[in-house]
């Protein structure tokens, strides 16, 4: 596969402006700027949509018809890059999941990540166990890891000392997925991984980068298996 180079716009002149001479250029036709092939994914909603108002004066002031691209947030990126198995799970369920995770592993392994564990009747506090699962599942799935691969790595780290733990939390997700799996429900997360490891992305789009400039691990991955699609700016 080709990397593309990426294109830098200069300084002469506002970002956005220069984004529309470059996509004019690269797709606009004699009678149309062309660009319904084309995903623009922008740092925030904001700038997508004054981008398609450039586009559309562009256009107009040219006399010519205006087919507009599908414009996206950097965090809608992932899921136009492979197509998910199953529907997602909502945040509340994936954290009840995680908390029944907790209470139908056995007790060793749970006690090895949280010793002293809430009454069964102390809802806030378990959902609060679940939430912080939830976040440091989602903030590792952001690195291209699960907590399997931490205790992986890690006992091959001579001053790493947490590797029964991370095991216990290893045994703890993966009780959470199977109870997702019951429920014929996916792990947005977990999603983007199984894409990953199984190299599962694909687009017929062009995906053009506007001042994207900070992707996490994952994101990365997924477009660097679709990366002769894609142009940064």
């Amino acid at each position: 596969m080709t990397v593309k180079p990426p294109v830098f716009l200069g300084w002469d002149q506002p970002g956005l402006v220069s984004a529309v001479e470059y996509l004019d250029q690269r797709f606009g036709q004699s009678r149309a700027i062309d660009l319904r092939k084309v995903v623009i994914v922008v740092p925030a909603s904001r700038a997508g949509r004054r981008l398609l108002e450039l586009l559309i004066d562009r256009a107009q002031g040219t006399g010519r018809a205006f087919f507009p691209p599908d414009i996206i947030t950097q965090g809608r990126l992932p899921e136009r890059l492979y197509q998910p198995k199953r529907p997602f799970a909502e945040e509340l369920v994936l954290e009840l999941a995680w908390i029944k995770a907790l209470r139908t592993c056995d007790a060793a392994t749970v006690q090895a990540v949280f010793p002293v564990l809430p009454a069964e009747s102390d809802l806030t506090t378990w959902l609060a166990l679940g939430q912080t699962l939830s976040r440091l599942h989602r903030e590792l799935a952001a690195d291209a890891l699960d907590f399997a691969a931490v205790a992986h790595r890690g006992a091959t780290l001579k001053e790493f000392r947490e590797t029964a733990r991370w095991q216990s939390l290893a045994a703890i997700q993966s009780a959470y997925l199977r109870l997702l799996d019951d429920l014929e429900l996916w792990d947005l997360q977990t999603a983007r991984l199984v894409a990953i490891r199984q190299a599962e992305c694909r687009t017929q789009s062009e995906i053009v980068l506007l001042a994207v400039a900070d992707m996490n691990r994952a994101e990365q991955l997924m477009l660097d298996q679709v990366r002769d699609h894609v142009t940064s700016l």
